[in-house]
Parts: C-alpha cells; structure tokens; sequence
C-alpha cells in the first residue's frame, strides 16, 4: 500500500509539474511573482555516497548488538516540499524537505535485496539574481537533519533476522538553480551537494551512537511553485 501511494504521489507531482510548463507557455505574459511567500512541490533525483558503502557493519550497542549491515544506496526518486519567505529582491529563507526511495545491497549477504528512505529537512538561505521579469538565478547554502531508515536490513549471526534500522545525523548543503516565473506560479530546476554526519543509529529497539558515518547526497529538484501574500 505504501509502494503504491509513493507511486501516485510521484505520478501525481509529475502531472503538476506538466501542467505548470502548460500553463507557463500559453500565459501571454511572464512576470516575477509579486507574493511575499511561496510553496512548492516537485521531484526528487538523490545520488548517495559515503560511509554506507555496502561493506561496513554498524554497532547500534557495542555489547548486545544489534550489528547492522549498511547496505549501498542506489540513485532514487521521490518528492520535494518548498516553503519560503522572500525578504527582498536578493534574498529569501526557505524551509525543504526531500524524501527518497532506494534499493540498495551489501557485498557481504549477497542475494539478500534491501530497501532504504533517504529523508531530509533542511533549512536554508536562498540568494537570488533576477534576469528580467521572468527568470533568476539562484544560490542557495543548507543546514538540515538527515535519515537513512532501511525497511529490510539484515542482523548479522548468532540471529541472522530481517529488521529494521535507521541511521540519523546533521548537515551541510550548498548548491543553485534557475526558476522561471508566471506571476503567481513558478518552475524552478536546483541542484544541491551535501555532506551530513550520521552519529546515531536505532535498530531491532536498541538506540546508540555510532562513529559519524560519512553520508554525501547530490539531490536534483524540479519543483512547481505558488507565490502569494502581498508585495514582497
């Protein structure tokens, strides 16, 4: 049921972002957005690297375990939230949050398929360069709180069993883009390249610190926006 609603829900964002483009190209006339405020949904493309390589094992308790084999993450897709408040003509506070699904494996237990949920919430400063009325160039630097929940992961003997395990941690981003503008709608492309420390780790019901586990995410954002709230 969750596979299937992760599904619409993409299906569902990629059919706003179509529309938008539509509506874009038959609007006689382009022009920045006007509103103070702005919300958006989009897609997600993350690529990961780093210390869950696939070939590493995690203590979530030094002493009982459990002792989790990290899978490697492939590249996924899932969806992205934008909220914002523009300050002015160059600058804007932003609240992101992406979320991903990935398959993923490890060279220790091979055969045995893994899936992981990359999610992040980030909270940023967008600087921004308008070109004209109807396009700008953005910058844009992160702080967020990052996840990696496994939904299969495996526990090494004597108890070899499927659980779950979640791998937490903070981080930093920086990254830009282009946004193209239909006063009040907006259709922005964004890349952002982050480093985050994983240094906490649930699994099988036992909560620990592990020692910050590297994890490096370029994530590709395509992401409608609306713009409202009076003169910025």
């Amino acid at each position: 049921m969750l596979c299937d609603l992760d599904r619409q829900l993409r299906w569902g964002t990629a059919a706003l972002l179509v529309l938008s483009v539509l509506v874009w190209a038959a609007a006689p006339a382009h022009a920045r957005p006007k509103g103070k405020f702005t919300l958006g949904l989009g897609l997600a493309s993350q690529s990961v690297s780093g210390s869950l390589d696939g070939n590493t094992v995690y203590f979530a308790d030094p002493v009982i375990g459990p002792f989790v084999a990290a899978g490697k993450l492939e590249s996924g897709t899932g969806v992205n939230l934008l909220g914002g408040i523009t300050l002015n003509d160059n600058l804007a506070v932003e609240a992101i949050v992406n979320t991903s699904k990935h398959d993923a494996s490890h060279v220790g237990l091979p055969g045995v398929a893994m899936t992981a949920n990359l999610a992040s919430v980030l909270a940023a400063v967008r600087l921004m360069l308008p070109l004209g009325d109807s396009f700008e160039l953005f910058g844009r630097g992160t702080l967020g709180v990052y996840t990696v929940k496994f939904d299969n992961n495996t526990q090494l003997p004597p108890n070899p069993t499927l659980i779950e395990s979640t791998f937490s941690g903070t981080g930093l981003g920086i990254g830009g883009g282009i946004a193209l503008f239909f006063d009040p709608l907006g259709l922005e492309l964004g890349v952002l390249t982050q480093k985050a420390k994983l240094d906490s780790l649930s699994a099988g019901g036992t909560d620990g610190s592990i020692s910050g586990a590297d994890l490096n995410v370029t994530t590709v954002n395509l992401t409608a926006t609306v713009h409202f709230g009076g003169p910025s």
